[in-house]
């Protein structure tokens, strides 16, 4: 769960948080997990259910921990994170607001209350909690990182590159930061520190190979932006290179992702679709377009033609 999850690497990361945080190995008694509460018998069981695709056995038990053991901050945790990824929404938030009221002065349960919020898409009151975290104590990067990314993605570029600046003055070696310093940069306009950062990054093999690719993909991007396709194909090209050389464990990660989405496809019935279009009814009313279709189709240049927009916000 996230008591043991670093905060996401970027992109990629942030899908995987729920999963990662389910499949943690179970220890073979009771201890407490780094102050949040014992490892109950019934969340190291749900856990394996869940491991094992038997996501709804698997809320069954996170739902016992959390009545039993209602002063439990893991299980809190844990539940929420199961109830949001399998979008029960309401509830997961029922469990977060829970965990808030018992540990909201904590630091640290601030960020893992942030994190969730951020997965179950309530940005404001996971915006909210780093921000409280944060006044409470400074230490922890990937707070910094998480409000940055979130910053970020509501176009509050400026403090996302505040946020970020913390970060890797308590850490100046997060290459994934470095990474997201970089994307800022450039959507300020200022290419030059861009492309020092992505060039320092491709050259240091202390970064993670995932993270050198990013890099290289950020410069192909560049190039293709100045019209420089020949130097844009051969960034991609090394790239790609350094995820073949760890084709293996990518492969059986997607397997894995394949496997879960066919079961939750296959375990998805009408009576979920109900639940959801009646919660539904409680979110206040926004005009929303959703954009969906296959890869390469064009659906990255519409959007970029919609945020061109100033009456629209990506």
């Amino acid at each position: 769960m996230a008591s043991l999850a670093r905060v996401d690497s970027m992109s990629n990361r942030l899908a995987t948080d729920f999963r990662l945080g389910l499949s943690r190995p179970a220890p073979r008694q009771n201890v407490d997990v780094q102050g949040l509460g014992i490892d109950v018998p019934e969340l190291r069981q749900a856990r394996a259910l869940w491991a094992a695709n038997r996501l709804d056995d698997s809320l069954q038990l996170f739902e016992k921990a959390v009545r039993k053991y209602p002063q439990n901050l893991l299980a809190l945790v844990d539940a929420s994170r199961a109830f949001g990824a399998r979008f029960e929404i309401t509830r997961a938030e029922a469990l977060l607001d829970k965990l808030m009221i018992q540990g909201g002065r904590n630091a640290r349960i601030l960020h893992l209350a942030g994190q969730s919020y951020r997965m179950i898409q309530r940005p404001e009151k996971a915006i909210e909690c780093f921000q409280q975290a944060l006044a409470r104590s400074k230490d922890n990067p990937d707070t910094h990182l998480e409000l940055a990314v979130l910053f970020e993605r509501r176009h509050r570029l400026g403090e996302a590159l505040a946020c970020i600046d913390d970060c890797l003055r308590t850490q100046p070696r997060y290459f994934e930061a470095q990474i997201m310093k970089a994307r800022l940069l450039r959507r300020l306009n200022d290419e030059t520190a861009c492309d020092a950062i992505l060039r320092a990054l491709i050259a240091n093999q202390e970064a993670h190979p995932l993270v050198r690719s990013q890099a290289w993909a950020e410069i192909a991007q560049a190039c293709d932006r100045h019209g420089e396709y020949d130097q844009a194909m051969q960034a991609m090209l090394q790239c790609k290179e350094l995820l073949r050389e760890r084709e293996t464990p990518l492969l059986q990660e997607s397997e894995k992702l394949q496997k879960i989405l066919r079961t939750l496809s296959e375990s998805t019935t009408p009576a979920h679709f109900q639940r959801w279009a009646e919660a539904a009814g409680s979110f206040p009313p926004q005009k929303v377009a959703l954009l969906t279709s296959f890869p390469r189709s064009g659906t990255t240049l519409l959007e970029q033609v919609l945020d061109s927009h100033p009456g629209l916000v990506s």
